[in-house]
């Protein structure tokens, strides 16, 4: 009898766990259920809602507006837009009457939102009929760079001419080498700069990289350029406003390093965002002369604000680009004054592109180059 009751005990304890073992897998199959509809919805919802403009990563200047274009699309009728920073709401749009689909443009002022990488969040809500609470239906984000406030034109010529007033005199190699269409044309040339601020230039060119014996000497004093050949018994004397066709004053006004005031003074000069590069702080801008000259009708000029150093420009007279130079390398010589390393310069010519890259060693600052060094003689 008590096997009788044990053996009932055992199939009452055996159903039980068949019972429960059910009710498990039951439990488990809702659960699985519940999370693959989840996800179903969130996948639908996600798409419900859409940031179109602008694209993730964007980098703008603090204390720019920055328009976020929304597209909403859903079933439910989009009743509310949310827009947030980092998960603080800075701004909302009533959507009325309530629609399922349509384009809204937040304009988001990031004058209060710090220097670096912020999440820019929008989320769609439904009102529930008969309620009045809010559901959400759909959220988007992207990511955006806010970079250091924009610069004024004139901030950004004084950290140039800073850069430069630390530059009395300058002696350095150089070596150059030219090509007309990617194509090698001459020989590589190796010379000696000398410099003295503000106008003073002479290059002692060499016949050989050995630099023993010189071919030609070019200095530049102010508005006067003088040639000595080798061989010659009198150098040539070359008046620059003539050859340039500038009058005095305007030659004056073309020295953005030295005669700052006078530059900016007789430029009309603006600001170009879009070809800045804000993430490594170069500037750009156009310069057009107030008096036309027969060199240039504008100059788009690119400055490295945080070395003070013009890294790039393009010359252009009427709709034709002229001329462009671009700073290839850079480098702080002794510890004083940021200078080009290695320039590479493009002439645009009617038989084709002409360019020329120069590159500079052994660079010597403030050695004391005297006057008398940029005195033409024939040796």
């Amino acid at each position: 009898m008590f096997e009788r009751f044990t053996n009932r005990v055992k199939k009452v304890l055996d159903l039980a766990k068949e019972q429960k073992m059910l009710k498990y897998k039951f439990l488990r199959i809702v659960c699985l259920t519940i999370a693959s509809l989840g996800i179903m919805l969130t996948s639908a919802y996600s798409q419900s809602v859409s940031i179109t403009s602008p694209e993730s990563g964007v980098s703008v200047s603090q204390g720019r507006t920055l328009e976020i274009s929304v597209n909403y699309q859903s079933e439910k009728s989009i009743s509310k837009l949310t827009l947030s920073v980092d998960q603080d709401v800075v701004a909302s749009a009533e959507i009325t009457p309530p629609s399922t689909s349509g384009i809204y443009t937040f304009s988001l002022d990031t004058g209060g939102i710090s220097v670096g990488s912020h999440t820019v969040t929008v989320v769609a809500y439904t009102t529930k009929v008969g309620v009045g609470h809010l559901i959400v239906v759909g959220r988007d984000n992207i990511r955006i760079n806010i970079t250091p406030p924009l610069v004024e034109v004139e901030d950004l010529l004084r950290k140039l001419q800073a850069n430069y007033s630390l530059i009395q005199d300058m002696k350095a190699k150089t070596t150059s080498s030219c090509k007309l269409d990617s194509k090698t044309f001459g020989e590589v040339d190796h010379s000696i700069l000398h410099f003295k601020a503000p106008d003073k230039m002479k290059i002692v060119a060499y016949a050989t990289e050995e630099m023993k014996e010189i071919d030609n000497i070019v200095i530049i004093s102010g508005q006067k350029m003088y040639a000595i050949q080798k061989g010659m018994e009198e150098f040539e004397e070359v008046d620059l406003l003539k050859e340039t066709g500038l009058t005095s004053a305007q030659f004056s006004q073309m020295d953005l390093c030295y005669k700052t005031d006078e530059f900016i003074n007789n430029h009309n000069l603006e600001m170009d965002e879009k070809n800045s590069d804000l993430s490594k702080s170069i500037y750009a801008i156009d310069a057009i002369p107030k008096t036309p000259n027969a060199l240039y009708s504008k100059l788009k000029l690119f400055i490295d604000y945080e070395k003070g150093l013009l890294v790039k420009y393009k010359v252009y007279k009427g709709e034709n680009l002229r001329e462009a130079m671009e700073v290839k390398k850079c480098k702080k010589i002794d510890n004083l004054a940021w200078l080009p390393t290695s320039i590479l310069t493009t002439a645009f010519i009617s038989s084709g592109n002409f360019e020329t890259i120069e590159k500079y060693t052994e660079t010597e600052l403030n050695i004391g180059i005297p006057d008398s060094e940029f005195e033409p003689r024939v040796e």
